[in-house]
């Protein structure tokens, strides 16, 4: 084991979920970063979890780790991420037009909140982008009090997307285009969409499997939507990268390169470290946000800090002003009149300037406001809307079989918070209508039948009527109640178009 030098504090990186506690203890030697320890620790006892703290003071008892700089990562799925467009605005200006703007989206009391950003807006743009997050005090408060067991409390609550996407970007600086990152640790997975180390848009999620196959399958369907979704600029992704190596997770990496049709890498986060440095582990890619956390620490940058967010700047000292403006009145009263009237030409000049950037940023207020009206009228459609692909599945499922009931004609609508399904049917019999309206006809669903007639020519399906369905909107997990695999297996209807004999 190596021992840190005896003038740097070491730095100590740690991450928890309800699984494992990791942690990544190193110096600085040489300019270099070099691990003293690394593991992973189960949280898992007998009676429930085991305390993070406790863990990590029980494996590091053996260490002097009193004057470590702690650094403690805060996962995606802890973090609210908000991406803004603003106004043209100086890097001094911009705490304040986040905070602005936040609280005014904000559905709950976003004064209370711990918020910091990093702008993303690209040399030329118009407007200023950035990426907002934020996290609960009570978050914050719980991380602290945890590291009471500890002799040091937390230096840095970093952001662990943004400090993994920095690692990649240090080694591999070459790569320039648009990018598609994925990091898991345990069942938990961000994805990061990247360009030259910025992150554009990011989500975290959580899979339900450790198999590499299922966990392939998942994954694919999750970066599919990340795509559909992603910011314009972003939307040119032509390559995925996983932080881990081939021993890990080659299949992981077969299936998905064959599912999305895109070239998958894979890419060791330890290799940014002296070829010296003693073995890593086998599981490398859960501790690339540490490594991360580490870089950034340990050369002086920050990207998402909620012990150290951004600011803006304090106002000047007042006394600093009197000063100021004493001493102006004194130049101005032994110069005379011709320096005043050069003042009052700057100060002319300076109303203009200002003027012209109220005038910019009123016409920057317009189009916000336009886009925020047409983003609220999006929500609110998809706030109604009906999940159809999942009512289909679902009502479908009801049907009797093929041999006594074929669909002539469907229809469907939304109506408010439901929807409404207007189906021409074709039956052997009266009793199949009456069985069928038992079948679909739930908390979710009312059946009103209408138009009952017997036709001569209709061969096996000789009655032919009209179902209303009509629809209550319901979230994904409620259709668990109702997943075809629960119901009878039968025959799918028959369809017909409705020009069909």
């Amino acid at each position: 084991m190596k021992f840190p030098s005896l003038n740097k504090p070491p730095l100590l990186a740690v991450q928890w979920n309800a699984r494992t506690v990791d942690y990544i203890l190193a110096h600085i030697q040489s300019g270099a970063l070099v691990i003293d320890r690394i593991n992973s620790l189960p949280r898992e006892i007998e009676d429930g979890l085991e305390r993070p703290a406790a863990l990590l003071a029980a494996d590091l008892a053996d260490l002097p780790t009193g004057r470590s700089r702690l650094l403690l990562g805060v996962p995606r799925c802890q973090v609210d991420v908000a991406y803004l467009d603003l106004p043209p605005a100086r890097d001094d200006e911009l705490p304040e037009l986040v905070s602005h703007q936040i609280a005014m989206e904000a559905t709950d009391t976003a004064e209370d909140r711990i918020l910091d950003f990093l702008p993303i807006d690209r040399p030329g743009d118009e407007t200023r982008r950035v990426c907002a997050v934020s996290i609960h005090p009570a978050l914050a408060d719980t991380m602290n009090q945890e590291c009471n067991q500890l002799t040091s409390q937390p230096e840095s609550l970093v952001f662990q997307p943004t400090a993994t996407a920095q690692l990649f970007h240090r080694l591999t600086p070459q790569i320039q285009e648009p990018l598609l990152l994925v990091n898991l640790v345990d069942r938990d997975v961000d994805l990061m969409l990247c360009e030259q180390g910025t992150v554009h848009y990011t989500r975290g999620f959580v899979v339900s499997t450790d198999a590499q196959a299922e966990l392939a399958a998942e994954l694919a369907v999750e970066i599919r939507r990340t795509l559909a979704v992603a910011p314009a600029e972003t939307q040119a992704v032509s390559h995925i990268y996983l932080f881990g190596t081939l021993a890990e997770q080659d299949l992981l990496v077969r299936n998905l390169t064959e599912t999305l049709d895109l070239p998958v890498s894979l890419l060791n986060p330890f290799d940014m470290l002296p070829q010296e440095q003693d073995p890593v582990p086998t599981d490398t890619g859960r501790f690339a946000p540490l490594l991360g956390m580490l870089q950034e620490a340990a050369f002086g940058e920050q990207s998402l800090d909620f012990a150290h967010p951004r600011k803006t700047p304090p106002p000047p000292s007042p006394w600093r002003k009197v000063a100021f403006y004493g001493a102006a009145a004194a130049i101005l009263l032994g110069i005379g009149a011709t320096w005043v009237y050069r003042e009052q030409q700057e100060a002319a000049q300076q109303v203009a300037v200002l003027k012209d950037r109220a005038d910019k940023y009123q016409r920057q207020l317009q189009k916000v406001t336009a886009k925020r009206a047409l983003v609220d009228a999006v929500r609110q459609w998809q706030a109604d809307d009906v999940t159809w692909l999942d009512e289909l599945r679902d009502v479908s499922a009801r049907f009797p079989g093929s041999s006594t009931a074929s669909v002539r004609k469907m229809s469907m609508s939304s109506s408010g918070n439901g929807g409404l399904v207007d189906i021409k049917l074709q039956v052997a019999t009266p009793e199949a209508i009456t069985a069928m309206e038992s079948g679909i006809r739930d908390r979710f669903h009312q059946v009103r039948s209408k138009r009952i007639s017997e036709t001569s020519g209709g061969g096996q399906l000789p009655w032919r009527f009209e179902t209303l369905i009509t629809l209550q909107r319901r979230d994904r997990a409620d259709y668990a109640s109702t997943d075809p695999a629960s119901v009878d297996a039968t025959p799918p209807v028959k369809t017909t178009s409705a020009n069909s004999p």
